[in-house]
């Protein structure tokens, strides 16, 4: 046979690459089906290219006993996957299920789990007002409301406490990106810079990325400790990467803080 034709342009090197790590994933699925039930879920497929999702059907064709669950956000007839979902929804052995919000009544939990208190109906009310359920979005109030003294913890009667007239004070931000936008600009100047700047970066975020968009700042900039700072506060989470997986990569904590850290951007930055 012909020797394979060198890969040149990025995309393609990119396809290859997608390919043979679809090929070790499928070979993975079918090994172990062998002993026990699959269980596969694909998350965020909104934002899946046209090969992508061609992947994700050849993985749903496999006829082994697995079960394959696909999650999306509500899109468009004009994103590139409606299509592809409408199709999915009618195919055989295919059930759909629509996420709704949390309920007051499992907000109420989430804070009452937090807060370790039985007697917090008022912070539930407060938090499920401004989030309007949204799970992360509750995660998101509960740590902002922690770091600006709303949320504290009591010594005196070793409890979290909470102050119910800062609460009804609070602005209420028109969506989740909106407040996370408010939320990174009371970072400091250098982790705020630094999440402007990686907001750019596909995932998995490399560090010697991180350093190629910093350029000369990246020799006056801490860079480890700001992106220690960013973990701590829910902005990104490091994740494995590399053979064998190693802690120097780095993926925002949810597409909505990606958003978010996008809008910090100047337009001559976004140009960049």
């Amino acid at each position: 046979a012909p020797a394979a034709a060198p890969l040149g342009r990025p995309a393609e090197r990119e396809e290859h690459a997608l390919r043979e790590a679809l090929l070790a994933l499928f070979d993975a699925a079918v090994e172990l089906t062998r002993a026990q039930l699959l269980l596969l879920h694909v998350d965020d497929v909104q934002w899946g290219s046209a090969s992508s999702l061609a992947a994700v059907g050849a993985l749903r064709a496999l006829r082994v006993p697995a079960v394959l669950i696909i999650s999306s956000r509500p899109v468009t007839p004009a994103s590139p996957c409606h299509a592809w979902l409408q199709q999915l929804r009618g195919a055989p052995h295919t059930c759909t299920q629509r996420l709704a919000s949390l309920t007051p009544e499992a907000t109420a939990e989430i804070v009452r789990h937090t807060t370790h208190r039985r007697d917090c109906a008022d912070l539930a009310a407060a938090v499920y007002h401004h989030t309007a359920g949204s799970p992360f979005y509750v995660h998101q109030l509960l740590c902002s409301l922690y770091d600006d003294d709303v949320i504290y913890f009591d010594p005196t009667h070793g409890h979290w406490a909470w102050h119910s007239e800062r609460l009804r004070d609070m602005p209420l931000a028109e969506n989740v990106v909106d407040f996370l936008v408010a939320r990174a600009c009371r970072l400091s100047g250098d982790a705020r810079y630094l999440l402007r700047c990686v907001s750019v970066l596909a995932e998995p975020i490399r560090r010697k990325d991180v350093a190629m968009v910093l350029g000369d700042r990246a020799d006056t900039l801490d860079v480890d400790a700001e992106l220690r700072t960013l973990c701590e506060l829910g902005f990104v989470r490091a994740v494995p990467h590399g053979r064998p997986p190693g802690g120097d990569a780095y993926a925002f904590a949810h597409d909505r803080v990606a958003q978010a850290a996008q809008a910090l951007c100047t337009a001559e930055e976004a140009r960049k």
